[in-house]
C-alpha cells in the first residue's frame, strides 16, 4: 500500500524488513514476469562474437524411401566452426581451414546479438514435444570476453499464432520459441 503522504509504496524482499519505496519505482517494477527476464536468446555477446560453432546433426530417413539428391544434401550432418583472428577478420577453422564469408557471418553475428525469445515454455515436461530431445542443429558461440553459450534448434513451432521455431539454451531450463 502507499504511506500516508502518497509518494512511497510499502515493499518487503522476501520476508525481511519492511521498507518505503518511491511510487514511481514500484510503477516501473510492477510488471508482468515476461517484461522483467532477459529475452535475448544469448547473452554474452554485448562486445561481440570471437567464435562460432555450427552442428547440424543427420536426419534419419526411411531407406525405402527414394531420396532425390537436393533432399540428401539436407539429411547429411554438417559441423562448421569460424573464428576471428587477430586483425578481427573471419576464417573458417573446421571442416578445414579457410577464408570464411565475412559478410554472412557479420550478419549471423547482429542477428545473434538481437534476437529475443517471443514466448517461453519454463518447464517442459518432454523436450521431445519441442524437437529438443536430439536437436535439429546446435550453434555454439564464444563472446569476445571468453564466455560460451551453447542454443539447441529444435521444431517449427506449427503456430500461426506464435509461428517460429523452438530453441532452447543449453545452461537454462525453460524453451523459448524466437522468429
Amino acid at each position: 500500500g502507499l504511506d500516508p503522504t502518497q509518494r512511497h509504496r510499502y515493499a518487503q524482499l522476501d520476508g525481511d524488513a519492511v521498507f518505503l519505496a518511491r511510487a514511481d519505482l514500484y510503477s516501473a517494477l510492477d510488471r508482468p514476469f515476461f517484461d522483467l527476464r532477459d529475452r535475448r536468446l544469448l547473452s554474452n555477446l554485448g562486445d561481440g562474437l570471437m567464435r562460432v560453432e555450427y552442428e547440424r546433426l543427420p536426419v534419419a530417413t526411411d531407406e525405402s524411401t527414394p531420396l532425390d539428391e537436393n533432399i540428401q544434401r539436407q539429411t547429411v550432418a554438417i559441423h562448421e566452426s569460424y573464428e576471428k583472428n587477430a586483425a578481427d577478420e573471419w576464417r573458417m577453422i573446421r571442416p578445414v581451414e579457410a577464408q570464411a564469408w565475412a559478410a554472412r557471418l557479420d550478419l549471423l553475428e547482429r542477428a545473434l546479438q538481437t534476437t529475443l525469445g517471443a514466448k517461453y515454455v519454463d518447464a517442459p515436461e518432454n523436450l521431445a514435444d519441442y524437437g529438443l530431445r536430439t536437436p535439429f542443429s546446435t550453434l555454439t558461440a564464444y563472446g569476445k570476453d571468453g564466455t560460451k553459450q551453447t542454443v539447441h534448434f529444435g521444431w517449427p513451432t506449427g503456430d500461426a499464432e506464435f509461428p517460429g521455431l523452438y530453441v532452447k539454451r543449453a545452461d537454462q531450463d525453460f524453451v523459448a520459441v524466437i522468429d
